[in-house]
């Protein structure tokens, strides 16, 4: 079946995870993970101010729309948190956020600063989704099986 689900949610929520796990289930399934994505690019996925952010994910969300209009089923794991690429996303893609309590979001990225941790995972989310699941509360096969059956 083609079609984008697209993962977004704050950093050490459990996205890639839970893109590795659709992916065992969907093996003809591409995934885009926005850490991969951003090295592909070299310089021009260099840069976190929102101007930059923002532009690498729009280019991220145009390049998963034109895979899923060749019959492509593609994954997409990012924090992408700008309303612009909901609007790209808007009825073209499945949107999932994945949340957890920052204590164990901290345990995951100790490294990560406090301020941009609570940044990213801030409520409310800059555009709408399908299905909000709290990696901290499900395992990522239970992760994947409420994506699929919502998605399907």
């Amino acid at each position: 079946m083609a079609g984008l689900i697209w993962i977004t949610g704050g950093a050490g929520c459990g996205k890639t995870t839970l893109a590795s796990e659709l992916k065992s289930r969907l093996p003809d399934a591409l995934v885009l993970d926005g850490e991969h994505w951003r090295a592909a690019l070299g310089e021009l996925g260099s840069g976190y101010a929102a101007d930059d952010r923002l532009r690498i994910g729009c280019a991220l969300a145009r390049l998963a729309l034109l895979l899923t209009e060749q019959n492509a089923t593609v994954i997409v794991a990012t924090i992408s948190r700008h309303a612009h690429i909901g609007t790209l996303l808007a009825r073209r893609a499945f949107v999932v956020r994945v949340t957890a309590d920052a204590v164990v979001v901290r345990a995951r990225r100790p490294t990560l600063d406090s301020e941009l941790l609570a940044a990213m995972n801030a409520d409310p989310w800059p555009f709408p989704v399908d299905l909000t699941l709290r990696s901290d509360e499900l395992s990522p096969s239970q992760l994947a099986e409420r994506v699929l059956s919502a998605w399907r």
